[in-house]
């Protein structure tokens, strides 16, 4: 029995720092002495079940690790009762099991963390930390079925309880503090999202240094909230850095590692590096595909990510072949009219105008635009990427009127985001120039695209190919040419919604 406590006890701490077939060899090696000495309906033999069901996920084994859950779970209610707080605890493992598959599995995972939830408020007090895990592992799920405010609700009453039992400067809270990052990210609070980043890297690096996981993971979500702002060489160092601390701690061939590693080929990408985008993309997707399985939403997101430098270099069929392949994914795994849903649409909606099909690119951004309204309201970052895209196919479409209301809308919301001096704006400024200019309003044209240039020209640098345009535009205009609207862009989507437990 002591080695089964002992090779439990290894199982567990390899699985934690990384070393996930050595956990499994241990846990396995604990299961056959427990079911020797107590039987497979033990509660213990159940308990190291549990931890070798999270070596296997780690290992990508994500079908097996939810079976030995539900058997887990079946041996805990049948020795424990129905509302233990054990079985909480098997409840959010294997929710999160759940959730990993990614197809139709997103409510069931919900349904187990509301059930945990209510086992936890039935059985310890409303200031229990225990409390608070399980309502993070319900906001998570809240917010991977788009109710991002629901989520941000849930995920502070548990960064409440957390502060108030460990005080700010815990582990625990900043790893709270880095999911309720990610929460405000989809409701667009992307200035919200840096400090609270910011907050958590520096709490993980006082507490366990530079190199741990946490670092990583963090540094990883911290360079989507920078691409988001427009801080792009900010970006890349920190998803360089995240890499390789996520690579060594978790071993390349990881979920992990393939997150920080797509992460990484978006920050290429907006470099304007589009070959080393596509090479970094394509091996993350690979990653993806390989320990997830081809229908997994994960490998939808890298798909995406993956169509935006094939896009930008000019290999348009393949992207739309790719985004096709996502959508499909998508909408079996989370419905019709979900935002990542409406993203992907945004995306087909730029290809099938470079493909010269403006009806069908028209027809996709008012779908993606009905999604986006109706989750989150008039004044949101997404709803006036769309607007900026939709202005500019009706423009295409020699609707100018109403292509320059769009664009107008478009500016005025992400001005008042982003500020005016952010590549977003400086690019909605380009997209509107281009339709005041059809419509012969050469002075207004010229002061919106001499502001454009003077703010790429600083944020991004001289030779970015967004300042690149914008500086053409201006000499098109000085030279009475007409005047091209900003290059769309295809929208990387946004990976770092799950919670890290």
């Amino acid at each position: 029995a002591e080695v089964a406590v002992t090779a439990h006890a290894l199982a567990a701490a390899c699985v934690a720092n990384g070393q996930h077939e050595e956990g499994a060899t241990h846990a396995g090696r604990a299961l056959a002495i427990r079911a020797r000495a107590h039987g497979e309906e033990h509660v213990l033999h159940g308990a190291t079940q549990g931890v070798l069901a999270n070596a296997l996920g780690r290992l990508g084994q994500h079908e097996l690790k939810r079976k030995r859950l539900v058997e887990t779970l079946r041996k805990k209610e049948n020795s424990l009762g129905p509302d233990h707080l054990e079985v909480g605890v098997t409840l959010i493992n294997l929710a999160n099991a759940s959730g990993s598959q990614g197809h139709l599995h997103l409510q069931a995972k919900l349904d187990l963390c509301e059930r945990a939830v209510r086992i936890f408020e039935g059985k310890v007090d409303a200031e229990d930390p225990r409390l608070a895990v399980a309502l993070t592992n319900l906001a998570a799920a809240k917010g991977e079925l788009g109710d991002s405010r629901a989520a941000e609700n849930v995920f502070r009453r548990a960064l409440a309880i957390q502060e108030r039992a460990y005080g700010q400067s815990h582990p625990l809270v900043a790893r709270t503090v880095s999911n309720l990052a990610s929460t405000l990210l989809a409701t667009g609070r992307n200035s919200e999202a840096k400090l609270l980043l910011e907050q958590a890297l520096t709490s993980f690096e006082q507490q366990f240094g530079k190199k741990c996981r946490e670092v990583g993971e963090v540094r990883c979500s911290l360079a989507g909230v920078l691409l988001k702002l427009g801080h792009i060489t900010e970006a890349a160092e920190h998803s360089a850095l995240a890499y390789d601390i996520i690579g060594e701690r978790y071993g390349q061939k990881s979920v992990e590692a393939a997150t920080a590693l797509s992460t990484h080929g978006e920050c290429l990408a907006a470099l304007g590096k589009f070959s080393a985008a596509r090479d970094a993309l394509e091996r993350a997707l690979h990653l993806r595909k390989e320990m997830l399985g081809q229908a997994h939403l994960e490998v939808a997101h890298a798909m995406v990510s993956l169509s935006a430098p094939v896009a930008a270099l000019g290999e348009m069929q393949d992207a739309e072949r790719i985004l096709q392949g996502a959508l499909r994914i998508q909408e079996a795994a989370l419905g019709r009219d979900h935002p990542v849903v409406a993203g992907t649409l945004s995306n087909m909606a730029i290809v099938a105008g470079q493909l010269g099909r403006m009806p069908e690119r028209k027809s996709l951004l008012e779908r993606a635009l009905r999604i986006r309204r109706l989750y989150f309201g008039e004044a949101h970052p997404e709803v006036a990427s769309t607007l900026n895209n939709l202005g500019n196919t009706l423009r295409a479409m020699r609707q100018l009127q109403d292509a320059r209301g769009m664009l107008e809308q478009a500016l005025k919301l992400r001005e008042k985001e982003y500020g005016e001096s952010h590549p977003e704006s400086a690019l909605a400024r380009m997209n509107l120039a281009s339709v005041v200019c059809d419509m012969g309003d050469f002075a207004y044209a010229r002061q919106l695209l001499e502001m454009a240039v003077e703010v790429l020209n600083l944020t991004c640098g001289n030779w970015h190919p967004h300042t690149v345009a914008a500086r053409k535009n201006l000499g098109s205009l000085s030279g009475n040419f007409a005047v091209e609207e900003a290059q769309p862009r295809l929208e990387p989507t946004n990976l770092d919604s799950k919670v890290r437990t």
